[in-house]
């Protein structure tokens, strides 16, 4: 590894500029040292809520029309 990449301050300057997603995932799958970093920046700016709808289980995901909403409130005991 390039000592530069060692400095984290370095690194995330690095990691704001990366403009594509895909070299992010790519960046964090490469090293486990550049996994952390990477996926906060990649997690940094979503462009919306689908990702995070995707991590949840498949039964408390319901598709309506095209999109995905969240049914959450099964999961809610009073």
């Amino acid at each position: 590894m390039h000592p530069l990449v060692a400095i984290d301050e370095i690194f995330q300057v690095i990691l704001v500029n990366i403009n594509e997603r895909i070299t992010l995932r790519c960046l964090a799958l490469s090293c486990r040292a550049f996994y952390d970093p990477a996926m906060d920046e990649l997690w940094a700016d979503l462009e919306g809520l689908q990702p995070l709808v995707k991590c949840l289980p498949s039964h408390m995901v319901k598709k309506a029309k095209g999109t995905i909403a969240a049914v959450v409130s099964s999961m809610v005991q009073t």
